[in-house]
């Protein structure tokens, strides 16, 4: 019987076991009898499992389309236990140079936070460097992650309003400034998806903040003024841009100023 159908019939707690005993290895076997602990075993047979599920899922494969196909099958189907083992190894994938292989790793950490919430600070640095990157998929993808993060774990909050603040700050006005780009463009709007995205995880950091919610009030006056309200892109942006202000601590005027935008 394949290993995934077993994980399917056998509780948690056994498929280590049942996975060692699919694929022996005399290293495992010698490394199991060296443990002196029943912790100590755990360890020893979770490590040789991860390593049979990573060949089993085709992560580090040579052709980025099975990579890719691999992430969407771990992301949709993985277990709390695989889920844990694997997520180092999606990590790593956040590196690889193609955006797509970038947008599936990062997609795939989404779904395996939501599962682990407890590797939510295991990520943090690794995103700290994705909200750097300039395709806006990848961009789009690492923001929803960031705000995800944020949601779960204080420390990592924290972490993102200090080192990330003034750079999507910076991000959210190339956008508003960039020239025409069509594959980016709605309605003459520049990526209205980014926009919101960006807006929404605003919302997160400067929520009882100052020098977050300070950092970003010139931004977001110069959203509300700038997006054309004659269109239902630009109705989004701005629907989201008063919520931001609504939502975040200010003193420059700005709730006045989302009054009259909306």
């Amino acid at each position: 019987m394949p290993h995934h159908s077993i994980c399917r019939t056998v509780s948690d707690e056994h498929v280590d076991y049942l996975l060692c005993i699919h694929y022996p290895d005399s290293d495992i076997i010698r490394a199991i009898r060296a443990c002196k602990t029943a912790a100590e075993e755990r360890v020893a047979v979770r490590k040789e499992c991860a390593s049979s599920l990573l060949s089993f899922l085709d992560l580090n494969h040579t052709n980025q389309y099975i990579v890719g196909l691999a992430l969407c099958a771990l992301g949709n189907t993985c277990s709390v236990e695989m889920a844990r083992d694997l997520a180092p190894e999606v990590e790593r994938l956040l590196q690889f140079r193609d955006p797509n292989i970038q947008k599936k790793a990062t997609l795939c950490l989404i779904r395996i936070v939501k599962k682990v919430p407890n590797l939510a600070e295991n990520l943090v640095n690794p995103v700290v460097s994705l909200l750097k990157e300039k395709h806006h998929g990848v961009l789009l993808i690492a923001i929803q992650l960031c705000t995800d993060l944020c949601n779960l774990n204080e420390e990592a909050l924290e972490i993102f309003r200090k080192k990330c603040t003034e750079v999507l700050v910076k991000v959210l006005k190339d956008v508003v400034n960039n020239p025409y780009a069509p594959e980016y463009d709605v309605s003459g709007i520049a990526d209205p998806f980014l926009h919101i995205r960006l807006l929404r995880l605003f919302r997160v950091l400067g929520h009882g903040d100052v020098d977050a919610s300070d950092s970003m009030n010139h931004i977001l006056a110069y959203v509300a003024t700038k997006t054309e309200s004659n269109k239902n892109a630009g109705n989004a942006i701005l629907y989201e841009c008063v919520e931001t202000i609504m939502s975040i601590e200010d003193s420059s005027g700005l709730p006045i100023l989302a009054i009259l935008s909306s």
